[in-house]
């Protein structure tokens, strides 16, 4: 499987080859060759005439116009005459900067840890940095990076408020910058009306703390003043963390290169001359730890 950053050409290549009497396989040259890539939207664009690089070998370049989003592609190689068969391949176009923002640790971090300088395993690097920040989303519940700009979420309130000698708290995704923080009350179909100024973000110290707001407080007042079945809150805001959290990073680093390892015990055993044969345990319990406190009630 090719991995391709959005706005770049991937090559796709193939061997067309045809069973001998004696059951080996020699490269040979059909009489058609073409590439069909097929979009994530379903959009098809057919290459018919890719460039012979050897017998029966042959490459397309597949450029940014067809690869124009970031998602995964499948590419179909169809031969006829000798040889005649299919071969798909898969093609992954990514987001750098995307990739980059929602990533705890980058690319040079994790190959400054494990003593790599040369660029030939970058791609399986990154997909284990990326897999190691998912996986630290989905155990703490929570994402640490920032949205680049605001924007808005629809609650519906009900069992998300609680109340104290406060007032009445609404209970949030994280808020990580209180710029563009804007408030409404309303619906969809009513139409909406601003409450910003009649709310406080908490904990009040959250951000200066480097945590996030998780909750929107109406001072001796009651969110749902003029409620109706359809009354719901919008909340505008730039969402996730306001930096993401050393621990994280930390546990960012440990988790890639467990990942990155895994390649070399596919059994989940790794074994030493020292030590013979052991079994990797599921979970990394300074991972673990370090996860730990970021966790969200009801997720571990």
């Amino acid at each position: 499987m090719a991995r391709v950053p959005l706005g770049q050409t991937a090559t796709v290549t193939t061997t067309v080859r045809e069973r001998q009497p004696d059951g080996s396989y020699l490269p040979v040259t059909p009489t058609t060759l073409a590439l069909t890539v097929t979009a994530p939207d379903g959009t098809t664009t057919t290459f018919a005439d890719p460039t012979p690089i050897g017998t029966g070998s042959y490459l397309q370049d597949v450029g940014s116009a067809v690869l124009n989003a970031a998602g995964r592609y499948t590419a179909r190689w169809v031969a006829t005459g000798p040889g005649a068969g299919t071969t798909t391949t898969l093609v992954t176009v990514y987001d750098a900067a995307a990739e980059a923002l929602r990533s705890y640790i980058d690319l040079d971090t994790i190959k400054t840890a494990l003593h790599i300088t040369d660029d030939g395993r970058d791609e399986l690097l990154a997909q284990a940095v990326t897999a190691a920040s998912r996986s630290i989303d989905q155990v703490t519940g929570r994402r640490f990076w920032l949205d680049e700009a605001p924007s808005a979420r629809v609650y519906n309130p009900r069992n998300r408020i609680y109340v104290d000698t406060d007032g009445e708290h609404l209970l949030v995704a994280d808020i990580g910058d209180l710029d563009g923080l804007t408030v409404e009350v309303g619906s969809r179909a009513g139409g909406w009306t601003d409450i910003t100024t009649t709310v406080e973000a908490e904990p009040t110290d959250a951000l200066d703390r480097g945590w996030p707001v998780t909750s929107l407080l109406r001072p001796g007042a009651y969110w749902l003043e003029f409620a109706t079945i359809q009354t719901r809150i919008r909340v505008t805001a730039r969402w996730g963390w306001p930096a993401v959290p050393d621990d994280i990073v930390q546990a960012a680093q440990i988790q890639a290169t467990r990942l990155f390892k895994r390649k070399d015990s596919p059994e989940g055993v790794a074994g030493s001359a020292d030590w013979g044969v052991i079994r990797i345990g599921r979970t990394d319990p300074d991972v673990a730890a370090l996860t730990g406190p970021y966790a969200l009630a009801g997720f571990s």
